[in-house]
């Protein structure tokens, strides 16, 4: 550890993907607030992806090393000479925690933003390898108290565990925002079946048949799109249902915007930072009761929950605000004050500034 009291502390995040996603944008965003008090260095131990361009344009130092190889990721470790380890991603941690800890690094902060990608119950794989490690940790990070009362429930112990939630910029003002028609249903998201979009298409094919009228934007890339395109087209809607793959994340909030109506029929989540960028643009949340859902939406007051796989509750509550422009509105206005009260991304970087510090002066154990 450096052992100036004035030494700027030197923290290097381990990442185990470097596509663009709800975890790798939030950690980035902290990350671009953090390197003013912190020297910053970033990790990716994974095949190359979009995000080694956003710390390239921050001037964010990082390396990229394809997992599982290490050798060459140890070496760049030893240059660094970190004083604290966050590591994120399931895989990452279970190789890195106990290899950091037998190569002397002490204070390791590890994160989970949910348990399982096919459903709210995770492996038992999953969980075995994760509490065999977890106590080389300094700090267990979750970024939902649900997340959380999970890892608890799975015998982890609670004194570990910190609950920071993600947060994003907010703008200072609700965006004006007519209603569009036909209206306007938005779904951002990784084209991967844990999103549940093809939920989300059967959802909409009940819509189309009840007459009900909407357009259907899905922002996302991933290997299920030729499936999703196929199922569009066999429901009869694909004529309804635009598949707009990956958007530059500046452009998101514009194409959010355009929106009237956000959907995320998830299988499993922590706080999805999509959705908290649908709410920041005044839009009203139609989701899957999963994760840290809860925590994001009331229900019934700036958006509406619905169970798990339940496409035909996700329809009426669709339904509900395709077809009332004021109840949008409404609660479009609710969900703007939500975030801006509880997921102001100033709150997040706060939170880790303490934890980092907290963290750092802890006696090696």
């Amino acid at each position: 550890m450096n052992s100036s009291l004035n030494a700027r502390l030197r923290v290097l995040h381990i990442h185990s993907s470097a596509d663009v996603g709800g975890t790798e944008l939030r950690a980035f965003q902290v990350a671009g607030r953090l390197k003013s008090k912190f020297d910053i260095a970033v990790l990716f131990h994974s095949r190359p992806g979009a995000m080694l361009d956003y710390y390239r344009q921050e001037g964010i130092p990082f390396w990229n090393v394809r997992f599982p190889w290490f050798w060459p990721a140890l070496r760049h470790i030893h240059q660094f000479r970190p004083d604290l380890v966050h590591i994120f991603g399931p895989e990452v941690n279970v190789l890195w925690r106990p290899l950091l800890r037998f190569l002397g690094h002490r204070r390791l902060v590890g994160h989970t933003a949910g348990l399982s990608n096919f459903g709210e119950k995770p492996t038992w794989l999953r969980i075995s390898l994760d509490r065999l490690t977890y106590k080389l940790l300094t700090v267990y990070v979750a970024n939902s108290s649900r997340v959380a009362e999970q890892l608890v429930s799975y015998g982890f112990d609670k004194d570990k565990l910190r609950v920071v939630r993600n947060g994003i910029v907010i703008p200072e003002t609700l965006p004006a925002s007519g209603a569009h028609q036909p209206p306007v249903v938005i779904s951002v998201g990784n084209l991967r079946p844990v999103k549940g979009h093809r939920f989300l298409l059967d959802a909409l094919r009940l819509l189309s048949e009840r007459g009900i009228a909407f357009e259907a934007r899905i922002i996302g890339e991933g290997p299920g799109r030729a499936d999703l395109e196929s199922l569009a087209q066999r429901y009869g809607i694909a004529d309804r249902v635009r598949f707009l793959g990956a958007v530059e994340n500046s452009a998101i909030s514009a194409a959010l915007h355009e929106g009237d109506v956000f959907a995320l029929m998830s299988l499993s989540e922590g706080i999805p930072g999509a959705a908290m960028e649908a709410m920041a643009a005044g839009l009203p949340v139609v989701a899957t009761q999963v994760g840290g859902m809860e925590e994001l939406v009331t229900d019934g007051v700036d958006g509406y929950l619905v169970p798990l796989r339940d496409t035909a509750a996700a329809a009426g509550r669709l339904a509900a605000l395709l077809q009332q422009p004021s109840l949008r509105e409404t609660m479009g206005r609710a969900a703007y004050a939500k975030v801006t009260k509880s997921f102001n991304l100033d709150n997040t970087v706060r939170e880790y500034e303490k934890l980092y510090s907290t963290t750092s002066l802890l006696a090696s154990t």
